[in-house]
């Protein structure tokens, strides 16, 4: 459960060989490589980086990206519905990986899925554009004569058009229309009506003055022999062929996909290969020596070079010091009980590589926090059982099966705030008849119930506050005394930690809760942590004047490490644990209730009420999870990390195999 420790290492090996070493540093997978900084003049004049043509592996690499995103379009093995949701990652050996990119030619199939692209795209386009047409002389399909008769009308004015409002109907009310033309309705549907407007041929303008008053929609006669039927059935028979062809081109599209794997894993071949020409760039070359730079795990070093030595005589791997503000790359070593709390800490990002590890520190508040917000004897039950049908489902995919671990432990607390505040599914176990004994069971167990004390309640989520954020600063001197900075940590975090709990002695003491003996003291306590925290806030300051009132400001929260105002808000952040905990518990006897309603319904009242029960408390359950993981997570990632963490550490990615899609592994 640490950081772990990192050699700055250069290895040296004969330039003859510097073919073979790379691939052996590459396969090994076992040094995080960075460049050579700053070398002197001479150096620089003998040595020369390793530089390989990257154009030919970036164009392969994108080509089967093209194939692989195209193919995942129209593959038919979709993800099921919790492949969907949680990431599944191909588990392939490095021989099956060689396999798939000698066996796949990218040029080859990259042309093939282009071009198949491009044929089912200009399908569709004609498919669309045949339908617009379709759907235009459907409109009018009231028309029985051939389009050219009415073309060839000299004497009278003929216009067809649309009314799609009820203000646009009216227009056969008016006055030029009764009096000087002709409007017949041809047709009508759900959202408009067809009409025939006839006049004069002088009477042109009188026509298109009306159609534009009542803003009717003039419906064009297109450009075709024939009648409009005709070019319907025409336009039906070309959508036809146009279907089928669409059709063709999607069955090969998934005869293609039939090999999406394999195109994946060929894929995840030529992006490491890109990686490593970049990283390759960063090793250097003379006439007689190899070199690259970078660093190892300090507990495999001697194992390395061993076999380096075995592998390449008159090699060395030379621990060196690093760079001047160079910081080594960060890789975390947990034990199995601990390594499910890593997600954590790799959603907000990885420490310092000179600070601690915090996923043991915020492991056990997490899963507290969890069931707390959660607390429910059969949800905790529930979620159990669900982390396990989840790990087998996921067997081998490592990082999904941590993550189900994390459920099995908040399940557990869970469970344990289920029996404490007596919610088994809320107050279900009531409705099963009055002295039964499982509700016997849940009331003796029962140590409060928050919907009856929410005072009480609300003083214990935010007691816990208290403590966590006492927590936080206590991990802040800790974490300051690891990197040996010991003034810097009792000013940032003891000076704190000081300040509050004599805050807290006098509220409580003023308050009756602590004896009145306990004032004068605090006040002490308070008055001396006060003043150091003013002397000390803004000593990164130039000046003492601009120390002095840095030091001020930050006893308020504006500047500074902390304040009153951000620890009071802060601690105040946790009555949310309260709040989720009481909405998961309203939200089930709301169920619980509306079951218990239909339960004396002859016959059926006893499958109406497991109906209601069951499929309210999983809604319930899934909904609530969500919450109960996201405010602590909130909790711990704002309030808690805030007062000790330092983030920003660079990931140990060793020179080697990289691939966000496809894990390797030795056997699967």
């Amino acid at each position: 459960m640490s950081i772990e420790r990192m050699e700055h290492v250069t290895v040296l090996v004969p330039a003859a060989r510097r073919g073979e070493i790379v691939k052996w540093l590459y396969k090994r997978r076992e040094v995080h490589l960075e460049p050579f900084k700053e070398p002197p003049k001479d150096w620089e004049k003998r040595f020369r980086p390793i530089i390989e043509d990257a154009t030919g592996v970036e164009a392969e690499a994108s080509r089967m990206h093209l194939v692989t995103s195209f193919l995942s379009e129209h593959t038919t093995k979709k993800p099921d519905f919790l492949a969907s949701i949680f990431p599944v990652r191909i588990l392939a050996r490095e021989e099956e990986i060689h396999e798939a990119a000698s066996k796949v030619k990218p040029d080859e199939i990259s042309a093939r899925c282009q071009r198949l692209r491009e044929e089912i795209e200009l399908a569709s386009e004609q498919h669309e554009l045949l339908d617009v047409d379709r759907k235009r002389f459907e409109e009018l399909d009231f028309i029985k004569v051939e389009i050219r008769e009415l073309r060839r009308l000299r004497h009278v004015y003929v216009k067809f058009a649309a009314a799609e409002s009820v203000e646009a109907n009216t227009f056969v009310e008016d006055e030029r229309v009764r009096g000087q033309l002709v409007a017949r309705r041809l047709a009508e549907s759900k959202f408009s009506n067809a009409y025939v407007i006839a006049g004069s041929a002088g009477q042109a303008k009188v026509v298109r003055e009306v159609m534009g008053d009542y803003g009717l929609r003039e419906l064009p006669l297109p450009e075709i022999r024939g009648t409009i039927g005709d070019e319907v059935k025409n336009l039906e028979a070309a959508l036809a062929t146009i279907r089928h062809q669409e059709e063709k081109l999607r069955e090969h599209a998934v005869e293609l996909s039939e090999n999406l794997t394999e195109y994946k894993l060929a894929q995840a071949y030529w992006e490491s290969e890109r990686t490593r020409t970049t990283q390759q760039s960063m090793m250097v070359a003379s006439g007689n020596v190899f070199a690259a730079r970078g660093y190892a795990k300090k507990r495999t070093l001697e194992r390395l070079r061993r076999e380096l030595e075995e592998a390449f005589p008159g090699a060395a791997l030379v621990v060196t010091e690093a760079p001047e503000g160079e910081e080594p790359p960060v890789s975390l070593k947990w034990s199995r009980f601990v390594r499910p709390a890593g997600l954590l800490v790799r959603m907000f990002g990885l420490p310092r590589y000179k600070s601690f590890d915090p996923t043991p520190y915020l492991m056990f508040t997490f899963i507290i926090f969890f069931g707390m917000c959660f607390g429910d004897l059969l949800y905790g039950a529930m979620l159990v059982a669900l982390a396990a049908v989840l790990k087998r489902r996921f067997k081998g995919q490592s990082g999904l099966v941590e993550f189900f671990r994390l459920f099995t432990y908040t399940g557990i607390s869970t469970m344990v705030f289920g029996v404490l505040t007596g919610s088994w599914g809320a107050d279900l176990a009531s409705y099963f008849g009055e002295g039964n004994r499982l509700n016997e069971l849940r009331l003796k167990l029962m140590l409060l119930d928050p919907l009856q004390k929410p005072m009480v309640g609300l003083g214990i989520a935010v007691g816990l506050g208290v403590l966590n954020q006492f927590y936080g600063l206590a991990l802040r001197w800790l974490g300051a005394a690891w990197r040996g900075e010991f003034l810097a940590g009792f000013y940032d975090g003891g000076l704190w930690l000081i300040y509050f709990a004599s805050l807290l002695a006098m509220a409580f003491s003023g308050a009756g809760a602590l004896p009145p003996a306990v004032m004068p003291g605090a006040l002490v306590a308070l008055a001396a942590s006060a003043l150091g925290l003013v002397l000390t806030q803004g000593r990164d300051q130039k000046n003492w004047g601009g120390r002095l009132v840095t030091g001020a400001i930050s006893l308020y929260g504006i500047l500074g490490t902390y304040g009153t105002t951000s620890f009071i808000g802060d601690v105040l952040s946790y009555s949310r644990l309260l709040a989720l905990g009481l909405t998961t518990s309203v939200i089930g006897m709301a169920f619980n209730i509306i079951g218990g309603f239909l339960k004396p319904v002859p016959y059926a009242g006893l499958v109406l009420f497991l109906l209601i029960v069951v499929a309210g408390h999983s809604f319930n359950f899934l909904m609530s999870i969500l919450g109960s993981f996201v405010h602590p997570a909130r909790l711990i990632f704002l309030e808690f990390f805030n007062r000790f963490y330092e983030g920003g550490g660079m990931p140990f990615r060793p020179f080697g195999f990289q691939s966000h899609e496809v894990e390797l592994v030795e056997n699967k």
